[in-house]
């Protein structure tokens, strides 16, 4: 989550968070271990079992994401204004501004 809540202006509802929301859930596996072998291991200090226990952990995760964001949107800190609504271009622009 962003602290500012105007980055999530055109948020109205599940299909503004596709396609990345679907890719993330849909994701194999196998797909995300062979990108963690691709991380130089300078970048872990070298600790393979530290990689492996983040990379577990994103699995895990993968498919809560849909879960954590409905937590999110029903916050207090209400970040999805425009949830359930369509927001006109013009709107958008004079919140940011």
């Amino acid at each position: 989550m962003y602290y500012r809540n105007y980055v999530y202006l055109h948020v109205t509802g599940w299909h503004s968070l596709e396609p990345w929301l679907g890719r993330i859930e849909k994701c194999r596996p196998e797909v995300i271990e062979e990108i963690a072998g691709n991380i130089p291991p300078e970048w872990y200090g070298g600790d393979w079992d530290a990689l492996r226990s983040l990379v577990q952990a994103i699995i895990a995760r993968r498919m809560k994401v849909r879960d954590l964001i409905a937590a999110f949107r029903d916050s207090s800190r209400n970040p999805f204004p425009a949830w359930g609504q369509e927001v006109s271009e013009s709107a958008a622009h004079a919140y940011v501004m």
